[in-house]
């Protein structure tokens, strides 16, 4: 039998959506290839302050062609500049600039959602004073109250102490 506070429901709810995501993340570079690209002219859209977004267009070879892909948005990057590349060679459209906000950050703000619905409907349906037990035998989760901790003591004679 297991019993999880809310808080510890939290946090091994927030375990498990990294753990997915890293292990998913290193089993790409595990089958990818690396290479060097060179950031292209691109279009850039005006924003609504006056400064320009836009993805970097990365051009590299493989396979004696060459391969175009766009960028994540608002990596600044300048027209000739190398940058590293990782890739699946099997598509290589499916490529990605190797650096942490161009590989690791897209996937980790996708990890936001999952975080909130979870924490939203733990937060929601378990009280502070609940946990979750969990266990073999039917109910294989069920709701219980958190055992407190009594500061009182008796002295043997029906009275109680603080």
């Amino acid at each position: 039998m297991l019993k999880l506070s809310r808080s510890k429901l939290l946090l091994l709810s927030a375990l498990i959506i990294l753990i997915y995501y890293f292990i998913n993340r290193i089993s790409y570079i595990n089958k990818a290839e690396f290479t060097t690209g060179m950031v292209v002219p691109f279009y850039e859209l005006p924003d609504w302050n006056n400064s320009n977004i836009g993805s970097p267009v990365i051009a590299f070879a493989h396979a004696n062609t060459l391969v175009k892909f766009e960028g994540t948005q608002y990596l600044k990057y300048k027209e000739g500049e190398t940058v590293p590349v990782i890739f699946n060679s099997e598509q290589p459209q499916d490529a990605y600039i190797f650096t942490f906000m161009g590989y690791w950050y897209s996937g980790l703000i996708w990890c936001i959602w999952p975080l909130m619905i979870t924490s939203g409907l733990i937060l929601g349906f378990i009280r502070k004073n609940q946990n979750i037990i969990i266990s073999l035998k039917y109910p294989l989760i069920k709701k219980g109250k958190k055992e407190e901790k009594s500061l009182m003591h008796s002295d043997g004679l029906g009275k109680k102490y603080v």
